[in-house]
C-alpha cells in the first residue's frame, strides 16, 4: 500500500515549478539593459508605465492627431460677473427749465451735438421778467443812494449837514447795496451769469430813448435755457408754444464719450476683485469686446442679493457701446505660477468611480513614434490648463486632440482603465 507522505510530495514539486519559473524569468530581466525607451515621469510614483502602443497604420494620415508640450504655466480662477452699461452720470444732465414760461424757440433735436453753454430753447416768463426789473430797480436805488451820501459826506465834513444827515445817507447806501445783491441771487438762481448781471447793472444803458420807450424793456422776459455740459441730445420735450413749469425736463443731454459698466459681485468675490483689477468685456450682439480695469469698488452690500457694486469706466469715443446693454464680464483671479501644465484637452477621465487609483490619463507622444498612455495627478486648473502634479514632466508632448481614436487604440492593446 502507497504512502500518503509519497503521495503529496510529488504535488508539491508541481506547484512550485511555476514559481520558480516565475523568479528565474525575474531574474534575467534584472540582468537585461535598462529600457531604451523609458520616459522620464516627473518623479511619479503612481505606478509602472502603461503599455506602449502604436497608431494602425495609415492613421496618422486620415487623422490630426496634434500635440502640446507640457510645461510652466500661470493658472487663474475666472469669474463670470454679470455687467450692463449705463450713462456716465458725471457726464449726463437733464435740463429743466428753471422757471414758469411759454415756449417762444426750440433751437435744439435728439441727436445733435451740442457744445456747454450753448442755447437748447428760448423762453418767455413773467417770473424772470419781474426778478430782472427788481434787479434794474435796485441797481438804480443804488447808485442814487451812492450819489447821496456821496454829497451828504462831502457836506457833513464841511460842517454844513448835521451828522445824523450824514449817518441816514450811509444806511441809506448800505439798504440800497444789500437789496441788490439780494436782487442778483435771485436772478443767478434763474441761470443769469455775471455778464448779464453787469448789463442789467449799467444804470447808463436804463435811460428812456427817443420815443419815450425803453429799448432793454421787450428782453427782460427772454430766457435762454443753456445746456450745462457738451455732448449729445438725448430727449426733447420742449414743444413750441407750449407752457412748461420750473421743474419740467425739456432736454435730457449725455456725453457719450465714456459710459459706465456696473457689475454684481458676490460677496464671497470681493476680496479677489480690488480696484485696479482687469476684466474682460464681451457683447456677442455687437461682436465687440474689449479689456478695462475695475476703477470703483463699493463697500456697502444689498442686504436681498449680498451682492456689491464695481463699476469700469468704458472708453467709448469710437461710439461701439450702447447704455442699456448687457455683457458678458470675465475676471481672471488668484493667479500662481506652476512648473507643469497641459491643456484640458489632454486630459481623458476614466469612467470608473470605484477604483482607488488615478483616474485621470494623457496620451504621451514617444520618440519612436509610439503612444503611451500615461496616468497623471492633477491640481488646480483656470478652465483652461490644467496644473499636474506627478506623472509628467515639462516638455514632454502630450496629445490635445484624437482622443478617443488614441483611447480605443490603447485600449485594443490591452490597456485598462483605472
Amino acid at each position: 500500500m502507497t504512502s500518503p507522505r509519497l503521495l503529496r510530495a510529488p504535488r508539491t514539486r508541481r506547484a512550485l515549478a511555476p514559481v520558480a519559473l516565475a523568479l528565474l524569468a525575474a531574474a534575467g530581466a534584472c540582468t537585461t539593459d535598462e529600457d531604451p525607451f523609458a520616459v522620464d515621469r516627473g518623479g511619479s510614483d503612481l505606478g509602472a508605465p502603461e503599455a506602449r502602443f502604436r497608431l494602425p497604420e495609415g492613421a496618422g494620415e486620415r487623422t490630426d492627431v496634434r500635440t502640446a508640450p507640457a510645461g510652466p504655466a500661470t493658472l487663474a480662477r475666472e469669474l463670470a460677473l454679470p455687467g450692463r452699461l449705463l450713462f456716465d452720470a458725471d457726464r449726463s444732465a437733464t435740463v429743466a427749465a428753471r422757471l414758469d414760461g411759454i415756449v417762444a424757440e426750440v433751437l435744439a433735436r435728439p441727436g445733435q451735438d451740442v457744445q456747454r453753454g450753448q442755447v437748447l430753447a428760448v423762453l418767455h416768463s413773467r417770473e424772470l421778467a419781474r426778478a430782472r426789473s427788481a434787479y434794474v430797480e435796485a441797481a438804480h436805488r443804488r447808485e442814487f443812494a451812492e450819489v447821496t451820501f456821496r454829497r451828504e459826506e462831502r457836506l457833513w465834513e464841511k460842517r454844513i449837514t448835521p451828522e445824523d444827515t450824514y449817518l441816514r445817507a450811509r444806511s441809506d447806501l448800505e439798504h440800497a447795496a444789500i437789496d441788490l445783491q439780494t436782487a442778483g441771487q435771485e436772478l443767478r438762481a434763474l441761470g443769469a451769469d455775471t455778464s448779464e448781471l453787469e448789463a442789467l447793472g449799467d444804470v447808463s444803458r436804463h435811460v428812456p430813448d427817443g420815443s419815450g420807450g425803453l429799448p432793454w424793456e421787450a428782453e427782460l422776459n427772454r430766457f435762454e435755457l443753456r445746456t450745462p455740459i457738451a455732448g449729445r441730445v438725448l430727449a426733447k420735450d420742449a414743444v413750441l408754444g407750449e407752457a412748461v413749469h420750473a421743474e419740467d425736463t425739456l432736454f435730457e443731454v449725455a456725453d457719450l464719450d465714456t459710459l459706465w459698466l456696473d457689475l454684481s459681485v458676490r460677496s464671497s468675490d470681493l476680496p479677489s476683485l480690488p480696484v485696479g483689477t482687469l476684466v474682460e468685456v464681451e457683447s456677442r450682439a455687437l461682436g465687440r469686446e474689449l479689456v478695462a480695469p475695475i476703477e470703483f469698488v463699493d463697500p456697502r452690500i444689498d442686504s436681498d442679493t449680498q451682492t456689491a457694486l464695481a463699476r469700469v469706466v468704458v472708453d467709448n469715443a469710437e461710439r461701439a457701446w450702447y447704455p442699456g446693454l448687457f455683457v458678458e464680464v470675465r475676471a481672471r483671479v488668484g493667479a500662481r505660477e506652476v512648473p507643469v501644465a497641459v491643456p484640458l484637452a489632454a486630459v481623458h477621465r476614466s469612467a470608473s468611480s470605484e477604483s482607488a487609483g488615478p483616474a485621470e490619463r494623457v496620451f504621451v507622444a514617444l520618440p519612436d513614434g509610439s503612444w503611451e498612455a500615461r496616468a497623471v495627478r492633477l491640481g488646480a486648473s483656470d478652465g483652461e490648463r490644467v496644473e499636474v502634479l506627478e506623472g509628467l514632466a515639462a516638455g514632454e508632448q502630450v496629445a490635445v486632440t484624437e482622443g478617443l481614436l488614441l483611447k480605443s487604440t490603447w485600449l485594443g492593446h490591452g490597456g485598462l482603465e483605472d
